[in-house]
C-alpha cells in the first residue's frame, strides 16, 4: 500500500506517526511538505528534520509530485491546497482531511451561505473522502454543513510513546506538584493556573505549581504571581521538548486550560504517556478522546475555576487516587493512543476501504474507531462529581 501524507511542513506532529507508516508500507509512505518549516515556528523550538520520506514540493519537480498523489492508494491532506487534491477527487480515490475543528471560535454556519458553499465545494458528498478528526469536535462541525456522515474516524496528535516502568516512574513522583505547559495566549488561559494556585494557598494546601511556556501574557502571568505572593508558583520559561518530558515525569498532577481554541492539545498525550494525574479542560480537542473521567484522569468545564480547584485538591489529598489515574493514564497511551498503534490501525482501515467494504465497526474505540458527535456542552450531560 503506498501512501501520501500532505500537509504544510513537517514537524514533531507528524514524525512519529510518519516513522510508523513508513514501517509499516515497507517504504512505501511519502510526506509532501509544501512549504519549510517557518522562522517562527523554529524560533519556538521546532526541529528541522531530515527524513528519507519527506519531500518537500518547492525543492522538486511539480510534474514528479502530482504523480506521486495521483498513484498512491491512500492520500491524507492536512493543511494543503485543494489544487493537490483535485484530481484524486474527480477520480473518485480515496483521501482522508486530517482535520482538527474548524468552528473554533462559534457556530456561525448555515445562516452564512458562502460558508456552507465553500464547504461543500471543498468536500464534495460524491467524493471518495473520509476525515481523521484531530480533534473530538470535528465530526459535529462538519455536519452542521451536511457533510461526512458516517465518514468521520478518531485521530489526533500522537506524540512520542516513551516507556517506563510504571511503578519506578510514579515513585520518583514529587506527589504535591502541579504542572502547566503551553504557550502564554489568551485561548489557551494560563492566568486560570495562577488562579487555581492562589485558591490553594489561601486554602492552605501544600503544593508547588510549575509553568512551561512563552508568551504574550508572560508580563500579565508574572505581576499576578506577585500581587497573590505565591512563591509556590515556578516560571521555567521555554524549554526543549526533551526536557519538557522530564519535568512532566516528576511532576504528580498535569493541569490543561485551553478552551475551544485548541485543536487537540498534545501535552495531555505526553502528560499522560508521563504517568501523570491529569485535571483537562472539557473544551480541549483532545480531551473527550483521551480523558475516562475519574478513571484516566479529570475533567473540569472550561473556566470554572472551582471545578479545577475541586479536583486538583482532592488528587492532592489523595496519593492513592493520583497513583492510580497516573497508571491508567499511562496505559491509555501506551496501549492504545500512540502512533503505532494509530499507523497499524489506518492501514487496516484503508485495506478495507479499497475492497469497498464497510469498515465502520472494526475499532470500537481509539483512532479508527467511529468519531460520533459531540456537543459542546457534553461537559454538562456526562459530569461526575468526585467521591
Amino acid at each position: 500500500m503506498k501512501i501520501v501524507f500532505i500537509s504544510n511542513f513537517f514537524n514533531h506532529h507528524q514524525k512519529y506517526l510518519s516513522d510508523s507508516l513508513y514501517n509499516i508500507t515497507d517504504k512505501n509512505y511519502y510526506f509532501i511538505a509544501t512549504e519549510q518549516t517557518p522562522e517562527e515556528q523554529l524560533r519556538l523550538g521546532y526541529m528541522q528534520y531530515e527524513e528519507p520520506y519527506v519531500i518537500t514540493y518547492s525543492d522538486v519537480n511539480h510534474t514528479e509530485i502530482e504523480k506521486l498523489i495521483e498513484l498512491a492508494d491512500v492520500v491524507i491532506v492536512g493543511s494543503a491546497s485543494q489544487k493537490l487534491i483535485e484530481n484524486r477527487i474527480k477520480d473518485k480515490k480515496l483521501i482522508f482531511r486530517y482535520s482538527e475543528r474548524f468552528l473554533k471560535t462559534g457556530n456561525r454556519v448555515i445562516t452564512y451561505p458562502i460558508h456552507l458553499y465553500r464547504k461543500m465545494r471543498n468536500n464534495p458528498i460524491y467524493a471518495n473522502m473520509y476525515v481523521l478528526c484531530a480533534s473530538a469536535y470535528t465530526s459535529s462541525d462538519y455536519s452542521k454543513y451536511f457533510l461526512y456522515k458516517n465518514k468521520c474516524f478518531k485521530w489526533g496528535y500522537f506524540p512520542e510513546n516513551k516507556r517506563y516502568n510504571v511503578q519506578e516512574l510514579l515513585n520518583n513522583k514529587v506527589k504535591h506538584e502541579i504542572m502547566w505547559c503551553g504557550r502564554f495566549i489568551e485561548w489557551k488561559h494560563p492566568d486560570e493556573a495562577i488562579r487555581l494556585a492562589k485558591l490553594l494557598k489561601d486554602n492552605n494546601i501544600l503544593f508547588r505549581m510549575k509553568l512551561v511556556g512563552t508568551g504574550p501574557m508572560e508580563s500579565e502571568l508574572h505581576d499576578m504571581v506577585r500581587h497573590y505572593n505565591l512563591e509556590e508558583v515556578e516560571f521555567l520559561g521555554a524549554i526543549q521538548s526533551d526536557i519538557v518530558r522530564e519535568y512532566m515525569e516528576k511532576s504528580a498532577i498535569f493541569i490543561t486550560t485551553s478552551d475551544y481554541q485548541e485543536g487537540w492539545g498534545a501535552v495531555l498525550n505526553e502528560a499522560m504517556n508521563s504517568g501523570c494525574a491529569v485535571v483537562a479542560s472539557h473544551a480541549a480537542g483532545s480531551t473527550p478522546y483521551l480523558i475516562k473521567d475519574g478513571i484516566n484522569g479529570y475533567v473540569f468545564k472550561c473556566g470554572d475555576t472551582m471545578d479545577l480547584f475541586r479536583k486538583v485538591v482532592y488528587l492532592l489529598n489523595n496519593a492513592s487516587v493520583q497513583e492510580k489515574i497516573g497508571i491508567e493514564a499511562y496505559n491509555t497511551i501506551s496501549d492504545t493512543w500512540n502512533a503505532g498503534v494509530a499507523a497499524q490501525r489506518f492501514v487496516d482501515l484503508c485495506s478495507e476501504l479499497l475492497k469497498g467494504n464497510n469498515p465502520s465497526h472494526i475499532f470500537q474505540d481509539g483512532p479508527c474507531s467511529n468519531a460520533e458527535l459531540i456537543k459542546n456542552n457534553w461537559y454538562n450531560e456526562t459530569n461526575k462529581e468526585i467521591e
